[in-house]
C-alpha cells in the first residue's frame, strides 16, 4: 500500500515561489472567509464547509497561494466576485511569454504572474481575483496541510 505523505510549507518550493500570507479563518453564517487587515476571501463551499477547516474559526493560519492563481484578468475577476480584493502594485517586471507583478496586500509581499497582456503599472491600486480553489492552507504552529489542492 502506498502512502501518501502529508504536505506543509516546506513542500511549497516553486519558481517563483508559493505566497504564504498569515490570515484568520472566520466561519460566518453566509460562509468562511480568509482575513488579514481589509483583506478577506471567501473560501469555495466546498472547502469552506469542511470539518477540519472549522475546528480552526478564530485562529490564524497561513495561506498558500501561486504565483500562477492570482490574476489580473477582467473577466475572471467579475467570474469570482467573493475571491477579489484591492492591492497596490508595488513593481512590475515583464518577462516575455508572462509578466510578473509584485504586490502588496496588507503588508505582505505577494508575486502575481499574469498574462503579458496586463495593463498593470507600478503604483497602481488594481483588483485581484484569486483562485480559491487552488490555494492551501497550513497550521501555524506545526506547518502541516489543513487544505491543499492537488
Amino acid at each position: 500500500i502506498r502512502r501518501q505523505r502529508q504536505m506543509c510549507i516546506r513542500d511549497s518550493i516553486g519558481s517563483p515561489q508559493m505566497n504564504l500570507l498569515n490570515v484568520t479563518v472566520d466561519c460566518a453564517s453566509n460562509g468562511t472567509y480568509l482575513k488579514c487587515g481589509d483583506f478577506s476571501i471567501k473560501l469555495p463551499e466546498g472547502k469552506g464547509g469542511r470539518s477540519e477547516i472549522k475546528q480552526y474559526n478564530g485562529k490564524e493560519v497561513i495561506m498558500g497561494i501561486r504565483p500562477e492563481d492570482i490574476y489580473d484578468d477582467p473577466a475572471f475577476i467579475s467570474s469570482v466576485p467573493d475571491c477579489c480584493s484591492k492591492v497596490n502594485i508595488e513593481l512590475v517586471e515583464m518577462m516575455g511569454a508572462e509578466t510578473y507583478l509584485y504586490l502588496n496586500i496588507e503588508g505582505n509581499a505577494v508575486t502575481a504572474r499574469v498574462e503579458p497582456t496586463s495593463t498593470a503599472k507600478s503604483g497602481d491600486e488594481i483588483s485581484v481575483a484569486l483562485d480559491m480553489n487552488k490555494m492551501h492552507l497550513f497550521d501555524k504552529e506545526t506547518e502541516k496541510a489543513i487544505l491543499h489542492y492537488e
